[in-house]
């Protein structure tokens, strides 16, 4: 019942109801608290998927309590699943981001990419967005260095596993390019702004938004 639920509670998000789809998944999660024998998994994965929905929604704190009881039932009863621990603890990052405490979401977004390295073989497109999320959070702590060193690194992982002209990698080489420009090496900050300028015309086209930016 509880995963029949989960799946009605995220059609309903993906529809945009959040009122619905939060009050069929609070039900989901009030069975996983009261039905002992409930997978461990489904337990943890119906906070994950209602911190999801509040993050979206905004609602940080009620997202961060979600999140933050997603990773205690992965840290207690799961152990083993590593995955599940890096989904719980990178969408802690997330509220944490959005809240303006750039310490602690470098802290979850670290553990989370330590815990997906340990996952998934080099190379993985999810470590490569892990590596993005911390590189993120680098930036807005004015670490550019760190932050220079991996980027550098998630580009690397999805020009190989996306292919060189993806959207996401657009995205990185433009992160990319403001750490060199910050760290003073103009040349290849010019450099690689003329190339996220370059996947931009040829996937979206000169006259969309994102190209003009």
């Amino acid at each position: 019942k509880v995963r029949f639920l989960m799946i009605v509670g995220n059609v309903y998000r993906d529809l945009g109801l959040f009122d619905g789809a939060r009050s069929v998944l609070e039900v989901a999660v009030e069975l996983a608290d009261r039905e002992g024998p409930v997978e461990a998994r489904i337990d943890a994965q119906a906070r994950i998927e209602l911190g999801m929905l509040e993050l979206t929604d905004g609602s940080l704190e009620a997202a961060r309590r979600h999140y933050l009881r997603a990773a205690e039932i992965v840290e207690q009863r799961m152990t083993d699943n590593l995955q599940a621990r890096f989904v719980a603890l990178g969408g802690l990052g997330h509220v944490y981001a959005r809240e303006g405490r750039l310490d602690a979401a470098r802290e979850a977004y670290g553990d989370a990419l330590g815990l997906i390295r340990r996952v998934k073989p080099p190379g993985d497109p999810q470590i490569g967005l892990a590596l993005g999320n911390l590189g993120y959070i680098m930036m807005e702590q004015g670490d550019w260095e760190a932050a220079s060193d991996v980027t550098s690194e998630a580009i690397e992982i999805f020009e190989v596993s996306l292919g060189p002209d993806h959207p996401v990698v657009a995205r990185a080489a433009n992160n990319l390019a403001n750490c060199q420009g910050e760290l003073g090496r103009l040349e290849e900050a010019y450099s690689l702004h003329g190339r996220v300028v370059g996947i931009r015309e040829r996937v979206l086209g000169s006259d969309h938004p994102d190209t003009a930016q």
